[in-house]
């Protein structure tokens, strides 16, 4: 492995689509939702707290246990060179990432789209297999059965929603926004060459063509067990083209608007601040241009302070 970036972002907000745009590229690796950020944090917990590492000083091991991680994650990928893990919990563990790796190479791209369209896309696809029950509506059944509810529970604290949203709160708070790009669905439907372009140059990777046959060669390489979450999250792309589709809002109007606005208010706006918005593929690429490692330098005085 010789990078490793990650892509985050809200569901239903195009990921899937851009990994299987990255995978076009021969020397990129992108992933399904993966286990690998999982499978650090369970090693971790058994560092932290179980009783033979307690037995010992687990600070004279401390720079081992994180060469070991290091090892363990570049052992895993051996076999990719540009590798994008994707897991919408990153951005919350960037700070642990950068100490397994020693260094603060490794960039987010993180994907977005209103919250609204969102919901609508999720509402659409429960329409779709009414007879099917959300996988969070096992622990109170019946609970999600009108849409008053599926809202309410969308804009809840531990959402399948709010949660990045929340990681993604985290990391610009704790200094690592000069690291995130965010990159807007609808831009990425209707400019992906353009839009691929952002991300190269953010990432600093050479140029690339992708679109050299109009996405005829763009085709589904990674695949979701959707069944586990009940066919209500789907992750497939239309293979050989790339098209917005833009979902029904009327029927949010009004209250739930303005509730799902106000949930996601800080979301909406600093995504609307920091996303690149390719509005001709013509023209001059707009949108904020991070600076890199001013951020980051910050939160690293205010820890050493």
């Amino acid at each position: 492995m010789k990078q490793l970036h990650l892509i985050s972002g809200m569901p239903r907000s195009g990921s899937t689509l851009l990994c299987q745009i990255l995978s076009m590229h021969k020397d990129h690796y992108a992933t399904p939702t993966s286990p690998m950020l999982d499978m650090l944090i369970s090693q971790q917990a058994v560092f932290s707290h179980n009783g033979g590492f307690k037995a010992v000083d687990r600070l004279e091991f401390y720079n081992d246990f994180a060469e070991a991680q290091k090892s363990f994650l570049e052992t895993y990928y051996k076999q990719q060179k540009i590798v994008f893990d994707k897991n919408r919990g990153w951005p919350m563990h960037l700070m642990k990432l950068d100490e397994i790796m020693a260094n603060e190479d490794t960039k987010i791209i993180w994907t977005y789209r209103d919250p609204l369209e969102i919901i609508a896309s999720m509402e659409s696809q429960h329409r779709k297999f009414p007879l099917i029950q959300y996988t969070e509506e096992q622990q109170s059944p019946g609970g999600l059965s009108s849409l008053d509810a599926r809202i309410g529970h969308f804009v809840s604290d531990n959402s399948i929603m709010v949660l990045p949203a929340r990681a993604l709160h985290e990391a610009v708070h704790t200094g690592y926004s000069d690291r995130i790009k965010i990159i807007d669905y609808k831009s990425l439907c209707k400019f992906p060459q353009e839009t691929l372009d952002e991300i190269h140059e953010f990432l600093g990777l050479e140029p690339h063509k992708y679109d050299a046959k109009d996405w005829k060669d763009l085709k589904q390489v990674t695949h979701e067990h959707d069944h586990l979450y009940n066919y209500k999250y789907p992750h497939q792309i239309q293979e050989g083209e790339i098209k917005y589709v833009k979902h029904d809002t009327k029927y949010l109007e009004g209250n739930y608007a303005k509730l799902v606005d106000e949930r996601f208010k800080w979301l909406k706006e600093h995504c609307e601040k920091e996303v690149t918005k390719v509005s001709n593929p013509r023209s001059p690429r707009i949108g904020r241009v991070n600076k890199p490692g001013t951020a980051r330098s910050n939160h690293r005085q205010l820890v050493e302070k």
